[in-house]
């Protein structure tokens, strides 16, 4: 289940770079979801569906954070290098 917890990284840092707080909340639910899903049937115990899941939400909020302040840092450089013009107020 180690390329599960790397999807959801990657998934949650894209979340970070373009979506805000409600589609980290459909993509928990998602990945609770497949982590169900895909580790009942191989068998494995409850146990290591519940680590295996919180490895995966710790991967998906925590690149979630990063891609945030990834998208926060970009739109303040491109503010201050005068890209976007801010509506109604004098580029600096």
């Amino acid at each position: 289940m180690l390329w599960l917890i790397v999807a959801s990284g990657v998934m949650g840092l894209l979340l970070g770079l373009w979506f805000r707080v409600p589609a980290l909340v459909v993509a928990t639910t998602v990945v609770v979801a497949l982590n169900i899903a895909l580790s009942l049937p191989i068998g494995w115990s409850k146990q290591t569906v519940v680590l295996t899941t919180l490895a995966s939400l710790g991967a998906l909020e925590g690149s979630y954070l990063v891609g945030l302040f990834v998208s926060y840092a970009w739109s303040r450089a491109k503010r201050r290098a005068g890209m976007v013009k801010r509506p109604g107020l004098p580029n600096r």
